[in-house]
């Protein structure tokens, strides 16, 4: 059975969850688990956690730390 997203477009759905310093945790991994688990049941879809401004690593409000994969701003400028 294929996806929706699949079957509707054929193309990829890319999805950047932006996290920083202070970030609540419930509000980036709850979100990132359901993603990552449509990907798990053949959604087309490609899920990765972000920051704005490059920084390799990121703490959230309740101390864990977190790596980021992805930047959104990256080559532009202000």
């Amino acid at each position: 059975m294929e996806s929706l997203a699949t079957s509707r477009t054929g193309s990829v759905v890319r999805v950047r969850i932006v996290v920083f310093n202070g970030v609540d945790e419930v509000d980036f991994v709850g979100p990132y688990e359901v993603l990552q688990r449509a990907r798990a049941h053949r959604a087309n879809a490609d899920v990765a956690l972000a920051t704005l401004d490059g920084a390799p690593c990121v703490v959230g409000a309740f101390g864990l730390s977190i790596q980021p994969s992805n930047t959104l701003l990256k080559g532009l400028t202000c």
